[in-house]
C-alpha cells in the first residue's frame, strides 16, 4: 500500500503530527458504492465532515499512467476522459464479485482482473492491486479529510456493510481498515445502521423495514425496535440492484433516442443529474453530441418499473421470514435509505404494497454514517448506550455422512453468537475427521455454498461412534467465523477462520433464499432417503464387523440368512431410491443379526465383569 502516502498528501494539510492531536477519537463511516460519508457523534451532537466538494464523497478511485498519484472523489470523477488515468468505479462491489474465476477479465480502460502468484488481482497501467488495497485508498481519503477538520487523530470506527456481505467481504473491509491505522470497533449491516439512527432520533416503536437502496446496492431488513433495543428479525437484499442500475436504464433510452453510443463511465455526472432533474421537475434534457434528447418521469419510471418491482419481491419475502419468528405483527412503517429513494414511483409503490407509513424524516443519503456514527461512540464509552442485536444473513453447518446438512447456527440467529455441539466417528478405527463447513438453507451439501473445512487428526482407534470431537462454532460482532474442533479423549485442537473469499457466485446468493423456499417439499424427502440410506449402511458395516470378529457365536444356517440379508439390503441401497423398501429390508436384517447381537452383548459384559475394558476390546 505503498500509494496511500499520495492521498494523505492529496487532502491539503489533513496530516497531523502525534503530539499535536489526542488519541482514539471515533468515527463512523458508510462505505457506499456510490458515495461514501464519514461521521461522528459525541456530546456536541452529529457531525458530517466534508472535503471542498461536499460530505458526499464519490467511491471513486483514479490511479495515473505511472501508479504515483491516487486520486479519491470528485478529484478523481474530474480525470474521467483522461487518457493518462484509469478510473475505478464502484469497489464495493468488487469486493463480492467472483475474481478469483477470472484469468483475465477488462473491468475498464487501462484496468483488468488477472491472476497473479495464484491471487486475483487488479492490474492498472501494468501495477497488481488487491481490493483491499483500493477500500484502504478510499477509507484513508474518508480518514484524512475527518482528521484535518477535527485536529484530532482517529483511531477507531464503526464501518457499515450491505446485509448481504458474507463473512468473505466483511473481512476484507476490516483488513483494509486495519492495514491503515483504524481499530475496527464494529462492522453492521447498513439497513441496522440507518434503523438504529432512526429510532434514537424519533423515539419509534415497534416492527419496521428498512428499505435500502443506494448505488450499487439494495438491502431490506425487518427491526423490532424496543427500547432502545433494535433487533433484526430477518434480511434479505440484493447486491447487484442500485441506483447505477437506473443509471444504465436511463443512458440506454437516451441511445435509443439521439442513436449515439455513449458509454456510463464516460457520462456518469451527466447521466446523475439528469436522473436528480427528471425526478425533481418531472422532465428534463440533455445535450447528446449535438442531439438535445428530452426525457419525461414517465418514460424513466416505465424503464425501472422492473427493478422497483424487484425490490418488492425482496420486501416482501423479507417480512415472510420475519414472520416466521413472530407470527403476528403490525408493521409500524418502511424507512427510506439511500439517494435513490427520492424517486416518486419507489415510495408510491410501497404504500401501494404494504399500506403503511413511509418515513422520511432524516437525509437519506447520511442516514447509515449517522447510525455507525451512534454505535461508534456508544462503543468508545459516549453516552449512548442502546443495543445493537444484529444477525447471521444464512444458516450455517456441517455436511454429515451422505451429504446431509446439520445446520448448526440457523439463519437469522442474533449475533455474536456461539454453538457448540458433539460429533462421533463413523467407522471403526477411523482416526480423522474432515469438517465440511457450509452456507445456506438447502438439505443437501451439494445444494448449499461451500465455507471450508477443517481437519482434524490423531484419533485413537476406536469403535465406530465411540470417539467424540466438539466443535465450536463462533460468529463475532463483525460477523465473521471461527470454527473450533476438539477431540476429547487426546486433546487435540483445530481452528479455522474463514477467510477473504473472491468466490461468492452473488447469483447463487441472491436465489439460495428462494431456492430453499421452492425445494422444500423435494429436499425434505431427498434428505429422509439419505438418512436412512446411511443409517442402513451403518448397521451392514457392524455386522460385518461383528461376523468377522465373533463368527463362533453364528450357527452356519444364522451366517448365510444374515449375509443373503446383508447382500439384499447393498443392491437395494445401491439400486434403489424407495426408502419404504429400504426400510423394510434394514428391518429384515435387524431381525436375522437380533440372536446374534444379544449373544455378542452377552459375551462383552461377562469379559467386563472379568476386569476387561469393554473399548479396549
Amino acid at each position: 500500500m505503498s500509494n496511500l502516502i499520495e492521498i494523505e498528501e492529496a487532502i491539503s494539510g489533513a496530516i497531523i503530527s502525534d503530539n499535536q492531536i489526542e488519541k482514539d477519537y471515533a468515527v463512523g463511516i458508510d462505505f457506499g458504492t456510490t458515495y461514501s460519508v464519514i461521521c461522528s457523534v459525541d456530546a456536541d451532537g452529529n457531525h458530517f465532515f466534508s472535503d471542498k466538494d461536499g460530505i458526499l464523497i464519490p467511491s471513486v478511485i483514479a490511479v495515473d499512467k505511472n501508479n504515483e498519484y491516487i486520486l479519491v472523489g470528485q478529484d478523481a470523477l474530474r480525470k474521467i476522459g483522461n487518457k493518462d488515468y484509469a478510473i475505478i468505479y464502484s469497489v464495493k462491489r468488487l469486493i463480492a464479485e467472483d475474481l478469483a474465476s477470472s484469468q483475465t477479465k477488462a473491468i475498464g480502460e487501462n484496468i483488468s482482473i488477472v491472476l497473479h502468484e495464484n491471487q486475483p488481482k487488479i492490474l492498472i497501467f501494468g501495477q497488481h492491486y488487491t481490493i483491499p488495497d483500493f477500500v484502504a485508498f478510499i477509507l484513508t481519503y474518508l480518514k484524512g479529510i475527518a482528521e484535518k477538520e477535527l485536529g484530532k487523530k482517529i483511531s477507531k470506527a464503526v464501518i457499515t456493510v450491505p446485509a448481504r456481505f458474507d463473512d468473505g467481504a466483511r473481512a476484507i473491509i476490516k483488513i483494509a481498515a486495519q492495514a491503515i491505522g483504524l481499530d475496527v470497533l464494529r462492522i453492521i449491516n447498513e439497513p441496522t445502521a440507518a434503523a438504529l439512527a432512526y429510532g434514537v432520533d424519533e423515539k419509534k416503536e415497534g416492527i419496521y423495514v428498512v428499505y435500502d437502496l443506494g448505488g450499487g446496492t439494495f438491502d431490506v431488513s425487518v427491526l423490532r425496535m424496543q427500547m432502545g433495543v433494535c433487533q433484526v428479525l430477518a434480511t434479505c437484499g440484493d447486491i447487484n440492484l442500485g441506483g447505477d442500475d437506473f443509471d444504465r436504464i436511463l443512458l440506454d433510452l437516451i441511445n435509443k433516442k439521439s442513436g449515439k453510443n455513449w458509454h456510463l463511465g464516460q457520462h456518469k455526472l451527466e447521466i446523475q443529474n439528469l436522473k436528480h432533474n427528471i425526478c425533481q421537475n418531472g422532465r428534463a434534457g440533455i445535450d447528446a453530441d449535438g442531439a438535445f434528447i428530452e426525457i419525461s418521469l414517465e418514460q424513466f419510471e416505465a424503464g425501472i418499473s422492473d427493478l422497483v418491482k424487484r425490490t418488492v419481491d425482496i420486501t416482501e419475502l423479507a417480512i415472510y421470514e420475519a414472520k416466521q419468528k413472530e407470527p403476528k405483527f403490525d408493521l409500524q412503517g418502511i424507512i427510506l435509505v439511500g439517494g435513490s429513494t427520492r424517486i416518486k414511483a419507489i415510495t408510491y409503490i410501497l404504500q401501494s404494497n404494504f399500506k403503511c407509513d413511509i418515513f422520511q424524516d432524516l437525509n437519506p443519503d447520511i442516514i447509515v454514517a449517522l447510525g455507525a456514527g451512534i454505535k461508534a461512540d456508544s462503543l468508545n464509552g459516549g453516552n449512548n448506550k442502546n443495543m445493537l442485536i444484529d444477525i447471521t444473513p444464512l444458516s450455517i453447518g456441517i455436511e454429515m455422512v451422505g451429504g446431509i446438512v446439520e445446520k448448526i447456527i440457523p439463519r437469522n440467529t442474533a449475533i455474536p453468537a456461539s454453538v457448540s455441539q458433539e460429533f462421533t466417528t463413523f467407522k471403526p478405527n477411523q482416526t480423522g475427521i474432515d469438517f465440511h463447513i457450509v452456507q445456506g438453507e438447502r438439505e443437501l451439501a451439494t445444494d448449499c455454498r461451500s465455507l471450508g473445512r477443517l481437519l482434524i487428526r490423531g484419533i485413537p482407534p476406536m469403535e465406530a461412534g465411540i470417539a467424540k470431537v466438539l466443535v465450536n462454532f463462533k460468529i463475532d460482532s463483525d460477523g465473521i467465523l471461527t470454527v473450533i474442533a476438539k477431540e476429547k479423549t487426546t486433546g487435540k485442537v483445530q481452528s479455522v477462520e474463514i477467510k477473504p473469499s473472491y468466490g461468492i457466485n452473488i447469483e447463487d446468493i441472491k436465489t439460495m433464499l428462494y431456492s430453499a423456499m421452492n425445494n422444500a417439499k423435494q429436499d425434505i424427502i431427498n434428505r429422509l432417503l439419505k438418512e436412512t440410506k446411511t443409517e442402513s449402511q451403518a448397521i451392514i458395516e457392524a455386522a460385518k464387523q461383528g461376523i468377522t470378529k465373533d463368527w463362533e457365536l453364528l450357527a452356519e444356517e444364522e451366517r448365510i440368512i444374515i449375509e443373503d440379508s446383508i447382500l439384499v439390503l447393498e443392491n437395494a441401497l445401491q439400486d434403489s431410491d424407495n426408502r419404504e423398501e429400504i426400510t423394510l429390508l434394514t428391518k429384515a436384517l435387524e431381525s436375522a443379526l437380533s440372536g446374534f447381537v444379544e449373544r455378542r452383548m452377552n459375551k462383552y459384559v461377562q469379559l467386563a465383569l472379568m476386569g476387561n475394558n469393554v473399548y479396549d476390546l
